[in-house]
Protein backbone atom coordinates (compact mmCIF):
# COMPACT_ATOMS: atom_id res chain seq x y z
CA UNK A 1 0.00 0.00 0.00
CA UNK A 2 1.45 3.59 -1.07
CA UNK A 3 1.74 6.40 1.26
CA UNK A 4 2.86 9.86 1.71
CA UNK A 5 2.34 11.77 4.92
CA UNK A 6 1.87 15.33 5.27
CA UNK A 7 1.64 17.97 7.56
CA UNK A 8 -1.37 20.41 7.60
CA UNK A 9 -0.43 24.37 7.08
CA UNK A 10 -1.24 25.03 10.23
CA UNK A 11 0.19 21.55 12.24
CA UNK A 12 3.14 23.11 13.26
CA UNK A 13 1.62 26.57 14.72
CA UNK A 14 -1.34 24.27 16.38
CA UNK A 15 1.13 21.85 17.94
CA UNK A 16 3.45 24.58 19.63
CA UNK A 17 -0.05 26.72 20.22
CA UNK A 18 -1.86 23.73 21.67
CA UNK A 19 0.80 22.46 23.66
CA UNK A 20 1.06 19.30 21.96
CA UNK A 21 3.77 17.26 24.08
CA UNK A 22 4.36 14.13 21.58
CA UNK A 23 5.07 11.24 23.84
CA UNK A 24 2.73 12.34 27.48
CA UNK A 25 -0.12 13.18 24.96
CA UNK A 26 0.15 9.93 22.67
CA UNK A 27 0.87 7.94 26.67
CA UNK A 28 -2.43 10.07 28.07
CA UNK A 29 -4.34 8.73 24.72
CA UNK A 30 -5.05 12.24 22.99
CA UNK A 31 -3.06 11.56 20.01
CA UNK A 32 -5.89 9.93 17.35
CA UNK A 33 -5.88 8.33 14.02
CA UNK A 34 -8.83 8.52 12.25
CA UNK A 35 -10.21 7.83 8.99
CA UNK A 36 -11.66 10.07 5.99
CA UNK A 37 -12.62 9.17 2.49
CA UNK A 38 -12.25 13.28 2.22
CA UNK A 39 -9.09 14.35 0.52
CA UNK A 40 -7.27 16.62 3.49
CA UNK A 41 -4.92 17.80 0.35
CA UNK A 42 -7.93 20.38 -0.92
CA UNK A 43 -8.05 21.17 2.86
CA UNK A 44 -4.94 21.32 3.87
CA UNK A 45 -5.56 25.25 5.04
CA UNK A 46 -9.17 25.54 5.98
CA UNK A 47 -9.26 22.28 8.23
CA UNK A 48 -7.61 23.28 11.30
CA UNK A 49 -9.65 21.29 14.13
CA UNK A 50 -11.60 18.15 14.44
CA UNK A 51 -14.80 19.38 13.51
CA UNK A 52 -13.34 20.82 10.01
CA UNK A 53 -12.87 16.99 8.89
CA UNK A 54 -15.56 15.57 6.58
CA UNK A 55 -15.96 12.10 5.66
CA UNK A 56 -14.62 9.93 8.55
CA UNK A 57 -15.84 6.90 8.79
CA UNK A 58 -19.23 6.10 10.68
CA UNK A 59 -19.10 3.36 13.64
CA UNK A 60 -19.58 0.56 11.72
CA UNK A 61 -17.58 -2.68 10.41
CA UNK A 62 -14.78 -2.62 12.48
CA UNK A 63 -14.15 1.19 12.75
CA UNK A 64 -15.26 3.52 15.83
CA UNK A 65 -16.25 7.07 14.86
CA UNK A 66 -13.75 9.76 16.63
CA UNK A 67 -10.72 7.43 15.78
CA UNK A 68 -8.12 5.19 17.19
CA UNK A 69 -5.84 6.44 20.26
CA UNK A 70 -1.78 6.23 18.94
CA UNK A 71 0.49 4.37 21.41
CA UNK A 72 4.00 3.86 22.59
CA UNK A 73 4.94 7.54 21.42
CA UNK A 74 8.60 8.19 20.31
CA UNK A 75 11.01 11.21 19.45
CA UNK A 76 14.42 11.11 17.12
CA UNK A 77 16.71 12.74 15.29
CA UNK A 78 16.97 11.59 11.32
CA UNK A 79 19.66 13.23 9.22
CA UNK A 80 20.44 12.88 5.53
CA UNK A 81 20.24 15.93 3.33
CA UNK A 82 18.31 18.15 6.25
CA UNK A 83 18.02 17.14 10.10
CA UNK A 84 14.21 16.22 11.50
CA UNK A 85 12.86 15.68 14.17
CA UNK A 86 10.88 12.94 14.18
CA UNK A 87 7.56 11.71 15.93
CA UNK A 88 7.00 7.88 15.86
CA UNK A 89 4.16 5.96 17.48
CA UNK A 90 3.25 1.82 17.26
CA UNK A 91 1.52 0.81 14.18
CA UNK A 92 -2.33 1.47 14.18
CA UNK A 93 -4.15 -1.73 14.04
CA UNK A 94 -7.78 -2.79 13.68
CA UNK A 95 -8.93 -5.61 14.80
CA UNK A 96 -10.70 -8.67 12.48
CA UNK A 97 -13.71 -8.45 11.13
CA UNK A 98 -12.26 -5.05 10.00
CA UNK A 99 -14.28 -4.25 6.36
CA UNK A 100 -14.77 -0.86 6.91
CA UNK A 101 -14.43 1.70 4.15
CA UNK A 102 -14.26 3.02 1.68
CA UNK A 103 -11.26 5.55 2.87
CA UNK A 104 -8.01 7.01 1.63
CA UNK A 105 -6.51 9.05 4.08
CA UNK A 106 -5.96 8.89 8.02
CA UNK A 107 -5.94 12.33 9.90
CA UNK A 108 -3.69 12.71 13.42
CA UNK A 109 -5.06 14.93 15.40
CA UNK A 110 -4.66 15.85 19.50
CA UNK A 111 -8.33 14.90 20.92
CA UNK A 112 -9.03 17.77 23.97
CA UNK A 113 -12.44 16.51 24.43
CA UNK A 114 -13.95 18.92 21.82
CA UNK A 115 -14.13 18.93 18.15
CA UNK A 116 -13.27 22.50 17.85
CA UNK A 117 -10.61 22.61 19.59
CA UNK A 118 -9.14 19.60 18.96
CA UNK A 119 -6.22 20.66 16.13
CA UNK A 120 -5.16 18.36 13.15
CA UNK A 121 -1.45 17.76 13.41
CA UNK A 122 -1.02 15.43 9.52
CA UNK A 123 -2.54 13.06 7.57
CA UNK A 124 -1.10 10.61 5.31
CA UNK A 125 -2.49 9.33 2.01
CA UNK A 126 -2.78 5.67 0.99
CA UNK A 127 -2.63 6.41 -2.37
CA UNK A 128 -5.61 4.92 -3.35
CA UNK A 129 -9.00 3.82 -1.53
CA UNK A 130 -9.33 1.19 0.75
CA UNK A 131 -11.61 -0.76 2.56
CA UNK A 132 -11.16 -3.95 4.99
CA UNK A 133 -11.04 -7.31 4.11
CA UNK A 134 -12.36 -8.76 6.90
CA UNK A 135 -9.09 -9.69 8.58
CA UNK A 136 -7.03 -7.21 10.49
CA UNK A 137 -6.11 -3.79 9.04
CA UNK A 138 -2.24 -2.91 10.05
CA UNK A 139 -0.74 0.37 9.03
CA UNK A 140 2.96 0.92 9.68
CA UNK A 141 4.33 3.80 10.85
CA UNK A 142 7.81 2.71 11.17
CA UNK A 143 8.26 1.78 7.63
CA UNK A 144 7.45 5.55 6.42
CA UNK A 145 10.03 6.95 9.25
CA UNK A 146 7.27 8.03 11.93
CA UNK A 147 4.08 9.38 11.86
CA UNK A 148 5.62 12.87 11.23
CA UNK A 149 9.03 14.59 10.82
CA UNK A 150 9.97 18.42 11.46
CA UNK A 151 12.25 19.85 10.01
CA UNK A 152 15.39 21.60 12.08
CA UNK A 153 17.86 23.81 11.03
CA UNK A 154 21.41 22.36 10.71
CA UNK A 155 23.24 25.18 12.41
CA UNK A 156 21.82 27.93 14.91
CA UNK A 157 23.21 31.05 14.02
CA UNK A 158 23.06 34.41 16.44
Amino acid sequence: MATIGYMFESGPTQIAQNNVSWTADITAGRIMAILTNTSPATHYTDWTYYNNVTGELTTANGYTAGGMALSSGTLGMVTDTYRYLKFGAANLVWSAPFTAGPFQYIVILKNTGTASTSPLLCYHDLGAPQTGLGGVFEYDFTSLGGVFRQKVPNSVTG
